[in-house]
């Protein structure tokens, strides 16, 4: 199985994983960290790795973060690289997040992660710009 975990700035984290589970459940072996006020990139590290370790059964890690290039993302691009097999996406929503909880057990990274990349950018809409359809009063019967 493929652990996850979400971590970024603030209550990112939690209020996402919180969103998550609201709206599907709790599910096993997903974990949020968040890089709260006063905390160092020592102790964000620590507690990323913490999470990991805590996965029952998981081989592979998926890391969503808030930013690419952030603290929380770079914390863990060096986990990645510690040894365990992960992917890190930056710019998590929940869309994707809602996705890959449900799709996590094929096991595949890079399957997951071109998942999430598509179903979090196909999220991104804004209302009122969908193209507008006519309707033709001939064919409603009125």
């Amino acid at each position: 199985m493929v652990g996850i975990v979400i971590t970024g700035h603030g209550q990112f984290a939690t209020g996402l994983l919180s969103s998550l589970q609201l709206i599907a459940g709790d599910f096993a072996n997903v974990a949020a960290v968040d890089f709260a006020v006063n905390t160092s990139t020592e102790d964000l590290s620590e507690k990323l790795t913490q999470a990991v370790q805590d996965f029952a059964n998981c081989d592979k890690v998926m890391f969503f973060t808030d930013l690419m290039g952030g603290s929380p993302f770079r914390c863990c691009v060096l986990i990645g690289q510690e040894g365990i097999e992960s992917k890190i996406i930056a710019g998590a929503n929940l869309p994707m997040l809602l996705e890959i909880v449900f799709a996590r057990d094929s096991g595949n990274l890079e399957v997951l992660k071109n998942i999430a990349l598509e179903v979090g950018k196909n999220a991104i809409k804004c209302f009122g710009d969908e193209p507008k359809v006519k309707k033709n009063i001939a064919t409603m019967g009125i």
